[in-house]
């Protein structure tokens, strides 16, 4: 039987099949796609989400789906490691009510890679409706990145080979692990003695 057509721009199967020139292209899109990130950073919008985070009551953290939802969780893993109460959840559902039960000062962080998660748009509608200031890391110019008050914008492209995982997911840790530090920064004497009591219990 033909094939099905690929949407988009994909290429079908045609990339490198032996382990050195699979394993080459894929550290060289995860470096490019990390130096873009640098380049493409929002640092005013870096600054403003990281003061609200560290003068929040609260952060809820969200994402739905592969790579969404592992940042919501690494999100969680960096701002309790600095002492702040934290809670992510993948749960549209979950998600909803976690935003109409928060208390006074909480503040949203959420992802989306591609940006057109519409659930997650409701959710941050609501958000915004009971006052609650909106992190967003997605595309910009998307249905999620149009609910937020501080966007920071991760426009990353796709692999023209369908077979390779997805580089996004690495600009997007590299811009958590940025707001996550100036945070820290932010915070100053809290966060160290919160990471001390850490590493002398791990190393």
């Amino acid at each position: 039987p033909v094939p099905a057509p690929i949407p988009g721009n994909f290429t079908p199967a045609a990339g490198p099949t032996n382990v050195h020139e699979i394993a080459q292209g894929v550290v060289n899109g995860i470096q490019s796609i990390i130096y873009e990130t640098f380049e493409q950073l929002d640092f005013n919008a870096v600054e403003r989400a990281s003061e609200s985070i560290a003068k929040s009551s609260f952060v809820l953290s969200f994402g739905s789906g592969g790579a969404s939802s592992m940042m919501a969780g690494e999100i969680e893993t960096r701002l309790f490691r600095l002492g702040l109460k934290v809670a992510s959840t993948e749960d549209h559902q979950l998600q909803l009510m976690r935003v109409a039960a928060a208390p006074a000062g909480t503040v949203i962080v959420a992802f989306s890679l591609s940006g057109n998660n519409a659930q997650l748009a409701k959710t941050l509608t609501v958000a915004g409706e009971y006052g609650l200031t909106r992190v967003v890391a997605t595309r910009s110019g998307s249905l999620v990145s149009a609910q937020s008050d501080i966007l920071l914008p991760v426009n990353w492209h796709e692999n023209a080979d369908i077979l390779r995982p997805t580089p996004g997911r690495y600009a997007f840790l590299a811009t958590v692990d940025v707001l996550a530090q100036t945070i820290a920064t932010r915070l100053g004497p809290s966060a160290i003695a919160s990471m001390r009591r850490i590493k002398h219990q791990l190393v």
